[in-house]
């Protein structure tokens, strides 16, 4: 993870297949679309856009969940950034921790598969 950019780098080594799961648990609002992706910038700076979800109607009680998962190859210099994007029409935070759920709300897993 580069900490000046946000983006997780492949290094040196590991060319190969990774999991990546990505789920962005939003505040309760009813207004709106909830979005979650994930970018890929390849070592030839191609970019490619990873499958996404959008929510509608999102429920005014409740938060509300984006997750995807995807299967990449990536290789050495190739690089992503897990992105969240949220229209109410207002501030809308993401939920970093759940008390209640016995995992995180908000959270990035990446699993090295092997080449």
């Amino acid at each position: 993870h580069a900490t000046n950019s946000n983006t997780v780098l492949i290094p040196s080594g590991f060319d190969g297949f990774y999991y990546i799961n990505l789920q962005i648990e939003y505040a309760a609002n009813a207004t709106g679309l909830r979005y979650a992706g994930i970018n890929f910038t390849k070592a030839n700076n191609e970019t490619m856009n990873s499958p996404y979800q959008f929510i509608t109607n999102a429920g005014s009680v409740f938060a509300t969940a984006v997750n995807i998962s995807v299967v990449e190859y990536l290789a050495a210099g190739d690089s992503f950034i897990a992105t969240a994007y949220q229209n109410s029409g207002g501030s809308l935070s993401v939920i970093g921790n759940n008390a209640t759920q016995p995992v995180p709300a908000t959270f990035l897993n990446v699993v090295y598969l092997g080449a």
